[in-house]
């Protein structure tokens, strides 16, 4: 959007003799303050070049609680000014008391302005600042930057065959600097891409931390933290598979398989693949036979005694075939390994239950991610950045609404601490909320749904 020039100044309420209102139109950063602390609604009007439609205003504080602009054309030949930006806070009370955050700069969007007012063209503007925090204080604006409507400037080149147009658009000012335009080389949905860095993860049987997925912005940052995670785990399995063996063990770990179905393991040598048999061997106990009577206990122990090799080879015939070997079984065992069949099975959903990778993957769900918590609107209390953004960011994600101050609209107190102000207001106001700990925050996280309050 251009930013429009500032013409001259037409009048002020009053001025500083070292921060006069003239130094509002150099844009180096220099500063209009009034002539006394403490003095009520100090105002400035300013005369732009021409009448435009502004969009955005960018207004530099210093030392001002609230700041309020007015429009009105200068044909006119009036006072009757009307407000285009509403009385926008710029420092609380506690900032304007011990007079910190005084050079703080607000960005006033479209969003914030008058929708009637800002449909017409306007050439006067008049900022009205207020202190009723500290009197003793002079206090002002450091800047002022208004943008107007883009108008797209057409250069037309005419040649012998055809008609070629050019649209030149300005460059984006704010204060003092150039802005570059933003280039969008993907998508911009983080949602969609940590989404994206879960379901691989979980594909791969790999951890990720909430600090990995929530640094994910695009889908090139899913990729690396996930071609990361890999390689640290293949290092770990070479680790633990190599002992300085050369020899290569492929194994197949298609998850498409059943789990109860054996995996087999192919040695590559130089002499070629070879099928080794199952990696977990059951071991076959051979009945042991119960005395019938004396006479037969009696016997010599010479003629139902086996060789060891005996044994070996008996042992080799039923591990080749399983089939043949449970039919050659007795009762009891054939018992015993539906048992373990079933003990398997139970197993394998315990299994599936717990969480892959430190995140829990239920495995029917009917909530977008995105709509988790789409009923929530929450207010922070007790938090400090980074920690604060990141929760913010993680529950706007699930579809949360994020306020500032606690009202009617809010349902959730997410805290850190008991006893802070919020937590006391909450306690004491007619909308009785929850009042929760940042871990519901991460349990919603983890279970990809709406956990309990409690």
């Amino acid at each position: 959007m251009p930013v429009v020039k500032l013409s001259h100044i037409v009048s002020f309420s009053s001025e500083d003799k070292d921060h006069q209102a003239d130094n509002l139109l150099k844009g180096n950063g220099g500063k209009w303050k009034c002539e006394v602390g403490g003095e009520t609604n100090p105002s400035v009007v300013i005369q732009l070049e021409k009448a435009v439609q502004i969009t955005s205003i960018d207004v530099g504080n210093d030392g001002s609680a609230f700041v309020e602009v007015l429009v009105n054309r200068s044909a006119a030949n009036d006072q009757n000014f009307q407000v285009l930006l509403s009385a926008q806070g710029l420092m609380n009370p506690t900032e304007s008391r011990e007079t910190t955050s005084t050079g703080r700069v607000k960005i006033f969007g479209k969003q914030k302005l008058s929708e009637k007012i800002s449909q017409h063209k306007w050439d006067l503007v008049k900022f009205v600042c207020t202190q009723p925090f500290n009197k003793r204080v002079k206090y002002g604006l450091s800047f002022i930057t208004i943008h107007s409507k883009e108008e797209v400037k057409k250069e037309v080149a005419t040649s012998h065959s055809n008609v070629i147009i050019e649209e030149k658009k300005p460059a984006v000012k704010f204060g003092g600097f150039k802005l570059l335009p933003d280039i969008k080389t993907e998508d911009e949905n983080p949602a969609k891409y940590r989404q994206y860095l879960l379901d691989e993860a979980a594909k791969h049987g790999v951890e990720i931390s909430i600090i990995d997925k929530m640094s994910v912005k695009t889908k090139s940052d899913a990729d690396e933290i996930l071609n990361e995670k890999l390689r640290n785990k293949n290092k770990m399995t070479i680790k633990k598979n190599g002992h300085g063996n050369s020899t290569k063990v492929d194994r197949d770990s298609d998850k498409s398989t059943p789990n109860n179905q054996k995996r087999k393991m192919s040695v590559t040598s130089s002499s070629g693949d070879v099928d080794l048999p199952p990696l977990k061997r059951k071991v076959v106990r051979q009945p042991v036979p119960l005395p019938s009577s004396p006479s037969t206990s009696s016997k010599p122990s010479s003629s139902k005694s086996t060789t060891p090799q005996q044994v070996t080879a008996k042992a080799t015939k039923t591990s080749t075939s399983k089939d043949t070997s449970s039919a050659k079984l007795p009762n009891t065992m054939l018992t015993k390994k539906v048992e373990d069949k079933v003990k398997e099975k139970e197993k394998e959903k315990v299994k599936k239950s717990k969480p892959r990778g430190g995140i829990l993957f239920p495995s029917t769900t009917n909530v977008r991610y995105e709509e988790i918590l789409k009923d929530v609107v929450f207010v922070l209390s007790g938090f400090v950045h980074p920690e604060r953004f990141d929760l913010r960011e993680l529950a706007t994600s699930m579809g949360a609404s994020y306020a500032r101050e606690w009202d009617h609209s809010c349902t959730h107190l997410i805290c850190a601490f008991r006893n802070t102000p919020k937590y006391k207001q909450v306690l004491n106001s007619d909308n009785k909320g929850f009042i929760v700990k940042e871990n519901w925050l991460h349990a919603c996280d983890r279970e990809k749904k709406k956990s309990s309050n409690s």
